[in-house]
């Protein structure tokens, strides 16, 4: 009885207390992203494909082709007395060229993660692929706030 009053309690204050998402439909923009050439790491690539899918609006005016060239680097930081590697650092690298309305721009993005090393293959690649995809929705993140400043 007393756990479905404080229930219904904090039921009544959360319905009345204005929350909102900060990030709701965020990932509608008005733009339109053709991507017309990509190179490099060809998983990364299909990360970065997907995660960009969100942004073809064909109904848009704002249109924008991208060419991507991206890398993925893993270096060694740290060898234990056997020479097994204990920590390492994973650096993905994408260059984007932007062309809209006849203006080129480019730039390029880095993200990087220092990890631990697993004994677990398995587990590793998995959390590995984890990484990989953060990082490829944090650079298409970038990406359309970038094309938003644009002119």
């Amino acid at each position: 009885m007393n756990k479905n009053i404080i229930f219904l309690v904090l039921l009544i204050f959360l319905n009345q207390c204005g929350y909102s998402p900060i990030y709701k439909g965020s990932t509608k923009s008005d733009i339109n992203i053709k991507i017309i050439n990509i190179e490099g790491d060809k998983e990364f690539n299909n990360k970065i494909n997907s995660n960009i899918r969100k942004y073809y609006n064909n109904n848009s005016e704002k249109r924008y082709l991208i060419s991507i060239k991206s890398r993925i680097e893993k270096n060694t930081i740290t060898k234990d007395s056997k020479g097994k590697i204990t920590n390492y650092e994973i650096i993905a690298i994408v260059a984007f060229e932007i062309n809209h309305n006849g203006e080129k721009n480019n730039f390029t993005l880095r993200e990087s993660l220092k990890i631990i090393n697993n004994d677990d293959s398995f587990e590793q690649r998995k959390y590995e692929n984890v990484i990989k995809d953060n990082f490829a929705s944090s650079m298409i993140e970038k990406l359309v706030i970038k094309l938003n400043t644009l002119k």
